[in-house]
C-alpha cells in the first residue's frame, strides 16, 4: 500500500522551469546541521551571487548601541568578521545591510518578522548599489532555530551556496519513529532540480545507510538530468534490523554536496518528528481567522501488523495565552483516522480531514500551566466498538490534533510543540487551516506521537486521572448519564465536556466540591451515537467513551 501512495504522489510532479537558487546552511553545531531556503537581493543591490559561490563563517545577532537588532543605525563591533543576523522592519533592507557592512560584517541575513510567510526577494531603498557583502532573506522559522541555538550558548556557523543544479530535498523513512514490531522497508531518495539549459548524462548519486551498530550499506543510482526539469530518484529498499538511530548519508553527482537524514526504530512509538526541538508552530492571526479559528494537524502511521495503541503525545508552547478558562473552549481533540477506509490503496484524504473515517478518540483540556517543550499524554478510546483501540495491519492512519477556537474567542491558536523540518516524499504531515496543506508546515514538524500498548514512562506519562476515579453508567445511555466519582481529596471544581467524533464540543458542565459523589449529566438532547466525555479534575484528566442508544 505504501508504494501505491508514493506512486500517486510522484504523478503530481510537474516539469517546470527554475532559476538560480541560493541555499542557507547551518553547518555547526553538527547535530543541528540543516539546509534552508534563502531569498536573494534584487534591484538596487550591487552585490550579485554567481553560480558556484560558497560563503561561510560564524553568525551573530547584529545590534545597535541601544541593543536592538533591527539595525536601522550603526551596529556594534561584535559582528566584525561575522555574518550579521538582522530583524526585518522599521527601515529599508539596504539600510540594514549598509550598517552591518560598516561594522565589519562579512555578510548580512535579514529575518522575516512574520511567521509562516517563508522568504522573499529584497529590494533596496536608500544606499542603492553600495553593498559589497553577500546578503539574503531568511524565514521567521529559520531565524527562530538560530536564536534557540544562541540561547543555548552555542556558536553557530553557517554557509551560503548558490547553484543552478541542486538537490531540492532528500527523503528517507516514511516516518521518523517506527516501533520494532512494525518495521517497513525504507527507500531513500533525492529530488534534484536542473535549473540550467544543459543536459547532464550519467549522473551518479549515492546513499550510505549506517545502522545503530555502525554497519554501512551503500546504494548508487546513475541517471540523466534533462534541462529545466525537477527529477525524483529513488534508491532500492533498505530494511532495518536493529532498535536505535539510523543515519542516511546522501552524496550528489558534484561530490561537494552531502546531506544526512536519520530515522529511529523505537520500542513502542510512532512519530514523524525528528526529536530536534525548535519551539512551537501555529498559524498567524490572519491565517487563523481565515481558517474559521480552527487548526488541525496530523502525522501518518503505517502499520505492518495489527496495532494496539494506548497514548498520543504532543505539546503546547503557548498554553497560558490560549487558555480561556472555559471547559468547552480549551479542548484539544485527539482523533485517529483511517486514511484508506475502503482499503483500495488510494488515500482518502484529498481536500479535508472530514473525508477520513475516525476510529479512535481522546480529549485534553488546556489548563494554562503546560510548559514549553513538555509532552502531554492522552489516553485513547475506541470509536468502532470494544474497550481496546485496534488498528488494522498493512494500513495507513493519521494521528490528528484539532483545536476549535470559536468557543474560546481568544483569537489565539495553540502553538503545538515542534521539531525541525523533516522531508517526506509521501504526504505524511498534512495540515488543515484555510485549506489542506499536504506537506504540513514548511519550517518544522509538529510532534504528534502514537504510543503502543505497554508503553511505560512514568516520568512522562503524568496528570492522567486513574480509571478507578470515575465510573459512567448506564453505558449505553438514553436520557441521563451518571458519573460516580471516587476522588482522594475534595475537588473544588470538575469540568466536563461532551465531544462528538468530529471533535465538536456539544455540551459542558462544571461540578463543585466533588469527592465520592454521584452526579447526573442530561444527554436527552443528543442523538444516538458514540461520544467522548472529557473530564478535568485537580487530580488529573481523562477521557471516557459513552454511547447513546434509544
Amino acid at each position: 500500500m505504501q508504494r501505491i501512495y508514493i506512486l500517486f504522489l510522484l504523478l503530481t510532479y510537474l516539469q517546470v522551469s527554475f532559476s538560480q537558487r541560493a541555499f542557507f546552511f547551518i553547518t555547526s553545531p553538527e547535530e543541528n546541521a540543516d539546509r534552508f531556503e534563502m531569498g536573494l537581493p534584487g534591484d538596487g543591490f550591487a552585490f550579485r551571487y554567481q553560480t558556484g559561490n560558497n560563503f561561510s563563517g560564524e553568525i551573530a545577532w547584529a545590534r545597535t548601541e541601544e541593543g536592538d537588532s533591527l539595525l536601522c543605525s550603526r551596529a556594534t563591533s561584535a559582528i566584525n568578521g561575522k555574518f550579521a543576523l538582522i530583524r526585518r522592519g522599521s527601515c529599508f533592507f539596504s539600510d540594514k545591510i549598509q550598517n552591518a557592512q560598516l561594522a565589519g560584517a562579512v555578510g548580512a541575513l535579514i529575518c522575516n518578522n512574520v511567521p509562516n510567510q517563508g522568504v522573499i526577494g529584497m529590494s533596496a531603498g536608500s544606499f542603492e548599489n553600495q553593498d559589497r557583502i553577500p546578503s539574503g532573506f531568511l524565514s521567521f522559522e529559520t531565524c527562530a532555530i538560530i536564536d534557540q541555538l544562541f540561547k543555548q550558548g552555542k556558536k553557530v556557523e553557517i554557509s551560503i551556496r548558490v547553484v543552478d543544479v541542486f538537490v531540492d530535498a532528500v527523503y528517507g523513512a516514511s516516518t521518523y519513529f517506527t516501533p520494532e514490531s512494525h518495521i517497513l522497508p525504507v527507500s531513500g531518495g533525492y529530488n534534484i532540480i536542473n535549473a540550467s539549459n544543459r543536459q547532464f548524462n550519467n549522473v551518479r548519486v549515492t546513499l550510505d545507510v549506517e545502522s545503530p551498530s555502525g554497519q554501512v550499506q551503500s546504494f548508487e543510482r546513475i541517471f540523466n538530468l534533462r534541462p529545466n526539469v525537477d527529477t525524483t530518484i529513488r534508491f532500492p529498499n533498505y530494511t532495518p534490523t536493529e532498535i536505535g538511530k539510523y543515519k542516511m548519508i546522501y552524496t550528489d553527482f558534484s561530490n561537494d554536496f552531502k546531506e544526512e537524514t536519520s530515522f529511529v526504530i523505537s520500542d513502542k512509538t510512532f512519530g514523524t518528528d525528528n526529536d530536534l526541538y525548535i519551539g512551537g508552530l501555529a498559524p498567524s492571526e490572519d491565517l487563523f481567522i481565515a481558517s474559521q479559528l480552527k487548526y488541525q494537524t496530523a502525522s501518518a502511521v503505517f502499520t505492518s501488523g495489527e496495532v494496539v495503541p494506548s497514548f498520543v503525545s504532543f505539546g503546547i508552547e503557548n498554553a497560558a495565552a490560549v487558555f480561556s478558562g472555559e471547559a468547552d473552549g480549551d479542548l484539544i481533540s485527539v482523533i485517529i483516522y483511517n486514511g484508506d477506509a475502503n482499503n483500495d490503496g488510494v488515500l482518502d484524504l484529498r481536500t479535508s480531514f472530514e473525508e477520513l473515517t475516525p476510529v479512535a478518540f481522546g480529549a485534553y483540556t488546556i489548563n494554562g500551566r503546560e510548559k514549553p517543550g513538555e509532552l502531554i499524554f492522552v489516553e485513547l478510546e475506541s470509536i468502532t466498538g470494544g474497550n481496546v483501540v485496534k488498528l488494522d495491519a498493512n494500513s495507513l492512519y493519521y494521528v490528528s490534533l484539532l483545536y476549535d477556537g470559536t468557543i474560546a474567542g481568544t483569537g489565539i491558536a495553540p502553538a503545538f510543540t515542534a521539531t525541525s523540518k523533516v522531508d517526506y516524499l509521501f504526504p505524511t504531515t498534512p495540515l488543515q487551516l484555510d485549506q489542506l496543506y499536504g506537506g504540513g508546515w514548511g519550517a518544522g514538524t509538529v510532534i504528534t506521537r502514537l504510543h503502543l500498548d505497554g508503553f511505560v514512562n512514568t516520568k512522562e506519562v503524568k496528570n492522567l486521572l486513574a480509571p478507578t476515579k470515575i465510573t459512567l453508567s448506564p453505558n449505553p445511555a438514553t436520557d441521563f448519564l451518571n458519573l460516580q466519582f471516587n476522588m482522594k481529596n475534595v475537588a473544588k471544581e470538575v469540568k466536563i465536556g461532551v465531544v462528538d467524533m468530529q471533535g465538536n464540543v456539544l455540551k459542558t458542565a462544571i461540578f463543585k466540591n466533588i469527592t465520592n459523589d454521584n452526579v447526573e449529566l442530561a444527554v436527552q438532547d443528543l442523538p444516538d451515537g458514540t461520544y467522548i466525555l472529557s473530564i478535568v479534575t485537580p487530580e488529573g484528566y481523562r477521557s471516557e467513551k459513552f454511547v447513546i442508544i434509544r
